[in-house]
Formats: structure tokens, C-alpha cells, sequence
């Protein structure tokens, strides 16, 4: 097993880009912000429907994503923007990013966003229509892991020759930080011999366990365990690699 040095940075183009106006993000521009973006979740999701009836998938994924993540935000902001936006509705959103995937012909990145919340009747009925659908017969490609607020945890795998070089991209979103768009990052990077579907990656105070693994349900996954504390691995604060990433299409898919 090889490891390499962990790099850990703050995502800081956000606020640089909006230095020049530190007001911009007073909590009464935030709270302005919410009430714009949350009073407008129901003409985001009509939006998104007529474009999925228009078959202009691209834009109604758009649509959709912005939807989803704005409702996750909102969703725990009903103090400052003075009303309930449910569970219902965010899992409602999230199942129609899922359904413009499938639009798309990208299957896998469906899959993965269906199982955020796989109990839910039409998720259910997708992901069971899904269950045939072709696991790759090889490791490399990108695999997510759900964060809430529309964002996700990252594993990259890229073959090499007699090893698959293994990324991870991990960030730490609040519902501030989710819609301002700058989080806490954290990354690392290891390599695993091309024979073997298990390595780890080891520094002074952390260890982190990667494992990939075939489910019938999931299909191809990298299940991950972090042990140490996100400063012990050189994460951003509160910065956490645990979880079961599932495999998606690469963007050149």
C-alpha cells in the first residue's frame, strides 16, 4: 500500500469573489437570500416539470438540482423564513433529479440519487426497475456519498497500469455555508493494486479503510471507514470520508 500526503484546503472563491461587499453577507442579506430562493421552490419544481414535458432534460435537471438543494436548505431554516418546507417535498425534488437522469440515459447517477432515500414508494419502484441495470466489470470510474443539501462526497478511481489511483474530494456543508456555496474541504489520495478490491490509507493519527464491494440493489460501491478525527487526517473541520459511495457515470459517459 502506498499513501501520500493528505491536502486539506478551504474552498475560498465564494468569498473572495465577494470581498469587496462584506455586507452582502449580514443576516439580513441571508435571511433576503432564503426568502428569495425559498419562496420560489414551487415554481422551480413547475419549471422542471414543463421541461421534462418539453423532453429538454438538461435544463429540467438543472431546474430540479437547484430545487433539491434549496429545499434541503430551506427545509431547516423555517425560522427565518417563516414557514415549513416538509421532508415530503425535498424527498419529492430529489426524486425528480433521479427521474431526469434517467431522461438522460445516465442510470447510475438515477441510481444514486433514488437510494437517498430508497424507502420512499416511486424510488422504490425505480430502483427495483433499476436492479438489472449493467454493473461495469471494472473499478475505476466516480463514486458519490449523499451529504444533504444537493452536495456530495467524491471518490475518483482511475486505472494505471498495475494499480487504480484512488482521490476523494470531502467537504462539511451547514445550511450557511450549502447556500453561499463555500464549505470545508478535505482530501487524500492512495493508490491500490490493480489485483486486490481493498486498501488503506494510513497517516500518523488516521486511518482510513476503503473496501469495494457489489450489491444487487447498489450495484458497484466503495464502502469507507474514517478513524481519526477530521484534523488527525488532515480534513477541514468537521470534514468526514465514512460512508457507502455509490458508482456513477463519468461526466464523459
Amino acid at each position: 500500500m502506498h499513501k501520500y500526503v493528505t491536502l486539506t484546503v478551504l474552498l475560498l472563491g465564494f468569498h473572495c469573489k465577494y470581498a469587496w461587499a462584506d455586507e452582502y453577507f449580514s443576516e439580513q442579506n441571508y435571511q433576503a437570500l432564503l426568502e428569495k430562493e425559498c419562496g420560489q421552490l414551487q415554481q422551480n419544481a413547475e419549471r422542471g416539470q414543463q421541461y421534462l414535458q418539453q423532453a429538454q432534460y438538461p435544463q429540467a435537471l438543472k431546474q430540479f438540482q437547484h430545487q433539491a438543494a434549496w429545499t434541503s436548505i430551506c427545509g431547516v431554516q423555517a425560522e427565518l423564513i417563516g414557514f415549513i418546507v416538509s421532508e415530503q417535498q425535498q424527498i419529492n425534488a430529489e426524486h425528480d433529479v433521479g427521474l431526469s437522469y434517467i431522461k438522460l440515459g445516465k442510470p447510475l447517477h438515477a441510481r444514486a440519487w433514488f437510494l437517498i432515500h430508497p424507502e420512499y414508494p416511486p424510488n422504490h419502484e425505480a430502483l427495483s426497475a433499476l436492479v438489472n441495470t449493467k454493473t461495469t466489470q471494472h473499478l475505476q470510474g466516480t463514486y458519490l456519498y449523499y451529504l444533504g443539501y444537493g452536495r456530495w462526497n467524491r471518490i475518483t478511481v482511475t486505472r494505471n497500469k498495475n494499480h487504480y489511483d484512488i482521490a476523494f474530494e470531502g467537504f462539511y456543508f451547514h445550511a450557511y455555508t450549502a447556500a453561499l456555496g463555500a464549505p470545508n474541504m478535505g482530501e487524500f489520495y492512495t493508490r491500490m493494486p490493480s489485483t486486490d478490491t481493498s486498501t488503506t490509507y494510513q497517516d500518523t493519527h488516521c486511518r482510513i479503510d476503503i473496501a469495494f464491494k457489489t450489491d444487487t440493489l447498489k450495484g458497484r460501491l466503495i464502502d469507507i471507514e474514517q478513524k481519526g478525527y477530521d484534523s488527525d487526517c488532515g480534513f477541514g473541520a468537521n470534514v468526514n470520508a465514512t460512508g457507502q459511495y455509490i458508482q456513477v457515470e463519468d461526466e464523459n459517459d
